[in-house]
């Protein structure tokens, strides 16, 4: 094959892939927004790290409530043809806490309850997301998050995931993505604890969701955005809610949960 026609093969491929994806970017700076959320009705749609999303999912003929942390929500009716939608930017308002040194404060754990017989869970495939626990505030005030933990099995080919905080939806599932972290796996054994501290975020009063998801390799040749994950699961304990994201929208699962946490300062 010639030089000439590997050049346009690959100039079609890139107009077809830009083609089939539409771009999320903050109005002012023009930089991707990941994990913004597009909501239609019942179901839910996020934003890749990249700030994009494939254009099948947006060709509805609904309205798409577009939302994202810091930014102002857009209502936009589909089916969505632009190339772009830009988001504008919102001032975050920081609840009021008492000043007092970090390392000063007490410390303490919510979440990720003790081992329990349950056996692993193995989630597998493209269409599944994120995978989520609820963590309830029982302080019923904001409280100053320090570190985000889980509990996994193997790491598959991945060499990073992404620690990730959602708010709850008014049916008490995950909704917008309120902090992100991509996290190295290459030191990691079976248990990752994030430090959040000097990110000065806050678990709501109401609580909120702890995410996971794996970045797929780039030396990697699949799909999927984790190549294997084994999650350690416990018993439900009280019904608390956890979810997993299947084909744009939260499925419950049952009957256990995965375990996953947070410390937060007193």
């Amino acid at each position: 094959m010639s030089k000439s026609l590997l050049f346009f093969l690959s100039i079609i491929s890139l107009s077809y892939s830009k083609a089939q994806s539409i771009q999320f970017a903050d109005q002012e700076t023009k930089a991707p927004i990941a994990f913004a959320s597009i909501k239609a009705g019942k179901q839910i749609f996020y934003s890749s790290l990249e700030g994009k999303i494939e254009k099948r999912y947006l060709e509805k003929e609904v309205n798409f409530l577009i939302s994202c942390i810091g930014y102002e929500t857009r209502e936009v009716h589909g089916p969505i043809k632009a190339d772009t939608i830009f988001l504008v930017p919102q001032a975050v308002k920081i609840p009021e806490v008492e000043v007092k040194p970090l390392e000063l404060r007490k410390v303490k754990k919510l979440g990720f309850v003790n081992k329990s017989a349950f056996p692993r869970l193995t989630f597998v495939g493209k269409d599944s997301l994120f995978l989520t626990i609820y963590i309830a505030n029982t302080f019923k005030q904001p409280k100053q998050i320090k570190e985000i933990l889980y509990a996994f099995k193997n790491v598959g080919e991945s060499d990073q995931f992404v620690a990730l905080l959602f708010n709850v939806d008014e049916e008490f599932k995950p909704n917008k993505v309120i902090h992100s972290k991509i996290v190295d796996t290459r030191d990691l054994r079976n248990k990752a604890r994030i430090n959040i501290a000097e990110d000065n975020v806050y678990l709501p009063s109401n609580g909120l969701f702890v995410g996971f998801l794996w970045k797929a390799n780039d030396k990697s040749n699949k799909s999927n955005l984790y190549d294997e994950l084994e999650v350690k699961m416990v018993d439900r304990i009280k019904d608390v809610p956890a979810f997993m994201h299947y084909k744009g929208e939260w499925v419950s699962l049952n009957p256990g949960v995965p375990r996953f946490g947070l410390t937060v300062y007193e």
